[in-house]
């Protein structure tokens, strides 16, 4: 396995959240089951960046990444509500 490769997959899926499109970079939500690895990975890297991207999504979302219903929210607010 492929220490920096994992380690884009694991990327990716962070990054995915932060421009809040989870799964963008694997196909989208409804492809969290077969989640296919960008074309710009190689075949040979292609499971360990697969790998990588399923252990985080398991990290930031729960068990039920997978079945997880998701619904626009804020990234980041700025500022706050003074009164």
């Amino acid at each position: 396995m492929s220490t920096a490769t994992y380690d884009r997959g694991e990327l990716d899926c962070i990054l995915d959240r932060c421009e809040n499109v989870p799964f963008a970079s694997v196909g989208g939500l409804d492809k969290r089951c077969a989640m296919k690895a960008p074309k710009y990975i190689k075949d040979c890297d292609k499971a360990s960046y697969l790998k990588g991207y399923r252990d985080t999504a398991k990290r930031m979302y729960g068990e039920d990444w997978q079945t997880y219903a998701f619904s626009w929210q804020h990234v980041m607010t700025i500022g706050g509500d003074d009164g």
